[in-house]
């Protein structure tokens, strides 16, 4: 059954993307509207660091190719406060399954603007993230036989992600995050990804 699933979802046509579904498009728009307002109603706390981060990511996105892909995650940000933070992450990665003797190639990139709420508990900052934004699929199917064939597919669906995780510093605007996340891949057969990562922070400005 498994394989089955995965075999439809090389073989369907391209899905209606978030602006096709209203429901999907009212959750998002009130998503970007709470990530417009809360830097503006936490001015009076503003600690005015902005980051970069970048780092390594393990995806595993069972549902639609086999195994777990590595990848990578880049992404920056603004602490509004001392304990939330607003950005934008994006990250990809590549896997690759045999199913029914069919060779499919999966890339996978997500486009995810965050929510982010951390606190100091003694030398690390534990914390719970939200992310909302889309991801897009590419696949690409060979088959050897009867004859050598390829055939290929591209999606834009909308995605949803919670998660957490733990932050190290290691010097007052470095420091090392790992998180662990679940992705909802919205659409006519939606799936989920499990995603865990390592990254390395950089801040910059006052704070």
């Amino acid at each position: 059954m498994v394989e089955g699933a995965r075999l439809e979802s090389v073989c369907r046509g391209n899905p209606p993307t978030v602006g096709s579904n209203p429901t999907l498009s009212a959750i998002f728009v009130s998503l970007i509207l709470i990530v417009s307002i809360l830097p503006a109603l936490a001015q009076t706390q503003s600690v005015g660091q902005v980051e970069v981060v970048g780092g390594v990511a393990a995806i595993d996105s069972s549902t639609l190719v086999g195994g777990i892909g590595p990848g990578w995650i880049i992404g920056g940000g603004w602490h509004a406060t001392s304990w939330l933070a607003v950005g934008f992450e994006l990250d990809r990665t590549t896997q690759t399954d045999d199913i029914f003797g069919l060779g499919v190639n999966a890339s996978i990139l997500g486009t995810m603007a965050s929510a982010r709420i951390s606190v100091p508990v003694w030398r690390v900052r534990p914390l719970v993230q939200v992310l909302a934004g889309q991801t897009q699929i590419n696949l690409h199917v060979r088959s050897p036989s009867p004859v050598d064939s390829f055939g290929s597919s591209f999606e834009r669906r909308a995605a949803l992600q919670v998660g957490g995780g733990i932050e190290l510093p290691i010097h007052d605007r470095l420091a090392v995050r790992v998180t662990v996340d679940r992705r909802r891949i919205f659409g006519p057969a939606p799936f989920w990804q499990n995603r865990v990562t390592t990254a390395t922070t950089l801040r910059f400005g006052s704070g």
